[in-house]
């Protein structure tokens, strides 16, 4: 069990005991052992080897806040320094941790025990392990609030990690349950089979990798991935460390699930800025030794391309611009749902940059800034041998506040920038709002017309305002109170509603594309749905099945006008039927089929809509439910030319023949 800091703490007294300890593990003292073993690597050591290893006070001052009870030495640091803020609260949690499957109890768990007030602040912290027959106790005690949340996490290599909060009310009220003085908390904790990660991460030469970024995701093949698993592996509150591997290229990764729900896969995503960024799918099947997986990843440094960012009236180079190339690694599409990976680097000073680049290159090459308008540039088969110069145009900046829908600033709402421009419209620029709502944006096109869209900072369900800006305006108030919900339904031929949950997503009216400017909270009503739009002007509206968006049996867009709060047209929509549209990749010189290729299909209407998968041995691709309309092809195939936004019209009634050019 953690030791309580002594009734009148300072800093000056803890870094003197640090210093100490130091001294005594150096010395061969074995009363430090006992501290030291809060560092996870001395653990289960014995003594001996405590008292040889080479320790910096760093590690020791660590160990010693574990001891008191705390994540960290700064978190130590800073409740001394605020000294007592209340009253003197404890409380004791004590349980056992059993298996989900057997009933049985599991010893050598570790159980982390924390109460944190409001906004995540960490008032005790507490570790211990399970016993024998499974059980812990952590006392915690703080000054302060007597309504904390009291949160209990367990982590074994064997098992799913598990966080339940301990201090919960019975009838599951949201308001945190009040402690007495000195009150006794009993909490059981059952856990299902889960696995532990072991990874080394090397270059081509099979040397270690230090400082390589790893995110494991749970992906059902979507283009933006959800239940990522990083904010449940350290145990830390707040915004978790990102996991970095080690100076032996090596990181270790407790609490996976055994058990990945149907239609899903982990993805392994392992990114450094001197590499290209690697995936690997299905870890989750891969051969384990008991409950560990081990894998190794080998970097590739791909292409090397260096440049320089300047202002396009002036020369002067742009410190902190943003360099990005997006693509899709060939031979990665889980599920058919191409999933991107994404190269940047930001400028110096000086305005240079260097960033690793595939060795395939399809698409464009991307440059944002806050202040300036962005910048693409075509790479195609450009030697990367010289260094690249892109100029930047100056951008139209706009400033303005955002009132929530009682008429209130909304702080830290999000305030986004769309282009108007066909046939794609994009994302110019992002912002955040003070304390006041108030808000600056910048790089935006000084001839061109934009939408702003604000959105609270925490849930993107909830709108504060939709709004067309013109060239010159350079104030605006994106006012809550003027944002109106509308409700719809999709029927069927028969016009009865369609039996799956709808989705909507409303977008700036572009010329058959669109970006999204807000979505509203799905209906639990079937074939029903919610859309919030301004109280004045035109957008599209998106619809499609909430729960699978890429295996929808319909698709809409269709097109609505509100004027002072008024639709133009009934929101009863008819469902479009969605479609199958077959490709067949052939050889450009011989006509002979390719295999193996990688194809993409992106409709021009949906901000969201990526389809695709594989060629098979006879070189076509069978893909279903997709929406009508005008789409772009994208498809890699090893020695070929990349073919890039290839038009088509779904459907085309026939296999539609694609022909690829082999490269010289």
């Amino acid at each position: 069990m953690s030791q309580s800091l002594p009734p009148h703490p300072t800093v000056e007294a803890l870094k003197k005991q640090a210093k100490q300890l130091l001294s005594a593990q150096r010395s061969g003292d074995a009363g430090a052992c006992s501290t030291l073993r809060t560092l996870r690597r001395f653990a289960e050591a014995p003594d001996a080897d405590i008292l040889a290893a080479t320790l910096s006070l760093t590690e020791v001052q660590f160990a010693l806040a574990m001891d008191y009870g705390f994540e960290n030495w700064t978190a130590m640091k800073q409740r001394v320094e605020a000294g007592p803020t209340g009253p003197a609260r404890s409380v004791t949690v004590s349980g056992q941790v059993t298996s989900a499957a057997t009933d049985q109890s599991i010893e050598g768990v570790e159980v982390r025990v924390q109460a944190q007030a409001m906004y995540l602040t960490p008032l005790a912290y507490a570790c211990t392990v399970t016993d024998a027959a499974g059980s812990y106790e952590c006392r915690l005690e703080w000054n302060g609030s007597d309504r904390p949340d009291v949160l209990v996490q367990c982590r074994h290599e064997a098992f799913k990690l598990r966080c339940i909060d301990a201090g919960e009310q019975e009838d599951n009220s949201d308001v945190p349950r009040q402690l007495t003085p000195g009150q006794r908390l009993q909490r059981d904790v059952q856990l299902s089979e889960g696995f532990t990660l072991e990874l080394r991460v090397e270059d081509e030469e099979h040397l270690p990798v230090e400082g390589a970024e790893v995110t494991i995701l749970a992906d059902d093949g979507m283009t933006v991935s959800h239940r990522s698993l990083r904010d449940h592996l350290t145990g830390t509150t707040g915004l978790p460390p990102a996991l970095l591997t080690d100076a032996h290229g090596r990181l270790r990764i407790e609490g996976l699930s055994a058990a990945v729900p149907d239609g899903y896969q982990y993805v392994l995503e392992v990114d450094h800025n001197q590499y290209v960024t690697h995936m690997l799918l299905g870890i989750d099947k891969l051969p384990r030794k008991g409950a560990v997986t081990q894998v190794t990843v080998r970097l590739e440094r791909g292409r090397r391309l260096t440049g320089r960012i300047i202002a396009a009236n002036t020369d002067r180079p742009i410190e902190g611009a943003e360099v990005r190339y997006v693509y899709y690694p060939y031979g990665i599409i889980p599920n058919g749902r191409p999933r991107p990976c994404c190269e940047k680097a930001f400028t110096d000073p000086h305005g240079h940059f260097e960033l690793g680049l595939p060795q395939e290159i399809v698409g464009p090459l991307t440059v944002s800034h806050p202040a300036w308008q962005s910048a693409e540039v075509i790479l195609g088969d450009r030697s990367l041998a010289e260094p690249i110069t892109i100029q930047m145009l100056p951008g139209h900046v706009v400033t303005g506040q955002v009132l929530d829908r009682d008429g209130r600033p909304a702080g830290d709402a999000e305030v986004v920038a769309v282009t108007m421009g066909a046939p794609h419209g994009k994302i110019l620029n992002t912002a955040r709002t003070d304390g006041q709502g108030l808000f600056k944006l910048g790089g935006l096109p000084v001839d061109q017309r934009v939408w702003l869209a604000a959105k609270d900072g925490a849930d993107s369900y909830v709108c504060f305002g939709v709004r067309e800006v013109r060239p010159g305006e350079d104030h605006v108030v994106l006012d809550g109170r003027e944002v109106v919900e509308v409700d719809g339904s999709v029927v069927d031929e028969a016009g009865q509603p369609v039996s799956v949950r709808v989705a909507c997503f409303v977008h700036a009216p572009l010329d058959q594309s669109g970006c999204m400017l807000s979505r509203a909270n799905p209906s639990d009503r079937l074939g029903h749905f919610r859309a919030v739009v301004p109280r004045h002007g035109g957008v599209l509206l998106s619809l499609s099945s909430h729960d699978d968006i890429f295996s929808s049996p319909f698709f809409n867009v269709v097109t609505v006008t509100t004027r002072d709060g008024r639709l133009d047209r009934p929101l009863t929509i008819r469902a479009e039927p969605t479609y199958e549209q077959a490709l067949r990749l052939v050889d450009a010189v011989d006509g002979q089929p390719i295999a193996e290729a990688d194809i993409t299909l992106s409709p021009v209407h949906l901000w969201y809509g990526m389809w695709g998968g594989t060629s098979n041995e006879a070189g076509t691709l069978v893909i279903d439910h997709l929406p009508p309309g005008d789409a772009e092809v994208f498809v890699v195939a090893k020695g070929y030319q990349p073919l890039i936004e290839h038009p088509i019209t779904v459907p085309t009634g026939q296999p539609h023949a694609l022909r690829l050019t082999p490269k010289a």
